[in-house]
């Protein structure tokens, strides 16, 4: 299972022909549920590093960075819309003295994946992130908001909805491709 995203590279955000980036899920029991799960963490993780890039040829201390990222997946927004509750499992030094509190059994909501997720997320929103090769703090917004949302609440006119279809389309071209090649 895999996923795929465009990271346009234009202006105003608006070719989607190059800069595609997909991404193969390494971890065992592949289940849609869990591949989700694993593509919304991508995400965020594609756009911590693009801040990271940003940061570092700019001043970021005063910006105020807004970060929404939508799934189709509504097991994967269930667990992921809360961002408080987000906020405080990613909190957690470690994994085991995390405070999971799902609606169904724990193993559904996926800790190995939610738990590394809600890390990085911690470390975004607190300014915790770290520059690996100078070693040191690394400020990427004054204030950074994380949210997830469901795909199904877009309002979409003609614009969005062909933007959304293209968009899509190109995601599947990726994911496809990643799976082709094996």
């Amino acid at each position: 299972m895999s996923f795929g995203m465009i990271m346009p590279h234009t202006e105003d955000g608006a070719c989607s022909e190059d800069g595609i980036v997909q991404a193969g899920f390494p971890f065992l029991r592949p289940s849609r549920a869990r591949c989700d799960l694993y593509a919304c963490h991508g995400a965020l993780k594609v756009i911590l590093q693009l801040l990271k890039q940003a940061a570092e040829v700019r001043d970021m201390r005063e910006t105020t960075v807004n970060i929404v990222i939508y799934t189709d997946s509504t097991y994967a927004w269930n667990l992921l819309k809360d961002t408080d509750s987000l906020l405080e499992l990613g909190s957690a030094p470690t994994q085991a003295e995390a405070s999971f509190e799902v609606s169904g059994p724990l193993p559904l909501a996926n800790p190995d994946l939610l738990y590394p997720l809600t890390k990085t997320m911690h470390r975004m929103t607190n300014n915790a992130v770290i520059n690996r090769r100078r070693n040191k703090r690394l400020c990427i917004g004054k204030n950074v908001n994380i949210s997830f949302r469901y795909v199904g609440d877009l309002s979409f006119d003609k614009d969005n909805n062909q933007r959304f279809r293209d968009l899509h389309t190109s995601a599947k071209l990726a994911a496809l491709w990643q799976y082709n090649m094996g």
